[in-house]
């Protein structure tokens, strides 16, 4: 279910002395520091010199003076450590977003001294998450390098920004693993995907923080100004959940989902042209032909209705059988040796469920008779 993590809100134009409103926030937090102020002064409020339990959601304060005597704040928050020593569970209810916002608005009451509902804040940054529990990370790398691939490919998201696969390398396994990536589908717009288990774990300070369960987790973060654009709003109190929802799913679906359908049929293509490079086909250039292959083979179904369109006619129907068994039981025994480590079984089923679960879209792949592949 869509939920919110790390959140910034921000209040422009306070005709406040900024080291007046500095002091104020201060003693509000009992930190001990100096009051002078630059143009931008940033307080954390959980830092190795100054710790507070009871706020432990809030990041920072940051004041910035703007011209004359205006200013600018913002308090950079984390909605489910609200309710939790850790973000590990999302705020998914309106009703605990409610809870949170009241609770930064009584702190600007405090600091300000402007009535609560008199204040006006709006998000400059907004992280909007979905997470899925998996049985083991690995078997999603195939979903990762597919889905990466797809966006980078893309009419719509090419040239638009930063991107980069996470990785990491297993002393144990001596292999590398993919732990998630990174994606701008437009300026202000990022899409992250990555194993929120591992990143938890190492953070965690205790063991009552670590979890045991494995996690995919995806995040949007917006800017203000994308955020009016997919919803309409970027204030804090006009926002709702089912609204944002409806709305992140109507800002991603088509032109995500398109990208996935082209790299799957461009992927099949690539496959076919390379099976028909081949002078002949054995059971010996097939099996080298998998191995060699196997990053454009999504899944071992995936491969075998290319072999069911491109082989049926030249080999009998016994001799088919034997070839889909070759492709099966080799890309089952690469699994052991692939580095990064992957799963090449059962991938499009887990795609299906990868672009439900995290991203709001709707997907199904559909095999024919005839080898043909259909995505709806």
């Amino acid at each position: 279910m869509l939920g919110l993590d790390k959140a910034i809100v921000n209040i422009k134009n306070l005709k406040i002395d900024a080291d007046q409103l500095k002091t104020n926030i201060l003693k509000k937090f009992k930190l001990a520091d100096d009051i002078h102020s630059n143009n931008v002064d940033r307080i954390y409020l959980n830092s190795k010199k100054n710790k507070n339990p009871k706020y432990s959601y809030i990041n920072y304060i940051e004041i910035k003076k703007v011209r004359y005597e205006f200013c600018s704040l913002s308090i950079e928050f984390n909605y489910p450590r609200f309710f939790k020593k850790t973000n590990f569970e999302l705020v998914t209810t309106q009703l605990e977003k409610e809870q949170v916002d009241f609770a930064i608005k009584l702190i600007l009451y405090e600091i300000l001294g402007v009535e609560i509902d008199k204040l006006s804040c709006s998000y400059s940054s907004l992280e909007i998450a979905e997470q899925m529990k998996i049985t083991k990370f690995s078997d999603y790398n195939n979903i990762m390098w597919l889905v990466y691939r797809a966006l980078s490919n893309s009419e719509v998201f090419k040239n638009k920004g930063n991107k980069c696969i996470y990785g990491d390398y297993s002393t144990f396994l001596k292999k590398f693993y993919v732990t998630g990536f990174s994606f701008s589908l437009e300026q202000g717009l990022v899409l992250k995907v990555y194993n929120k288990t591992l990143e938890n774990n190492k953070k965690a300070n205790w063991d009552d923080e670590k979890v045991y369960s494995t996690e995919l987790k995806s995040e949007i973060t917006t800017t203000e100004q994308n955020l009016k654009l997919i919803a309409k709003t970027a204030n804090m109190d006009s926002l709702s959940l089912p609204h944002l929802k409806k709305s992140v799913k109507d800002k991603l679906e088509k032109t995500i989902k398109e990208a996935i359908k082209t790299q799957i049929l461009s992927d099949r293509d690539e496959i076919i042209k390379r099976l028909k490079s081949l002078e002949r086909i054995t059971p010996t250039t097939l099996q080298l032909f998998v191995v060699e292959n196997n990053e454009w083979i999504i899944d071992y179904d995936f491969f075998n209705q290319i072999l069911t369109k491109e082989i049926d006619g030249l080999k009998s129907k016994r001799s088919l059988k034997d070839y889909k068994k070759i492709a099966k039981d080799t890309l089952i025994r690469i699994e052991k040796s692939n580095s990064p480590v992957r799963s090449n079984t059962k991938n499009l089923k887990r795609l299906e469920m990868f672009l439900k679960n995290l991203l709001g879209i709707t997907i199904e792949i559909k095999f024919t008779e005839d080898g043909e592949i259909q995505i709806f």
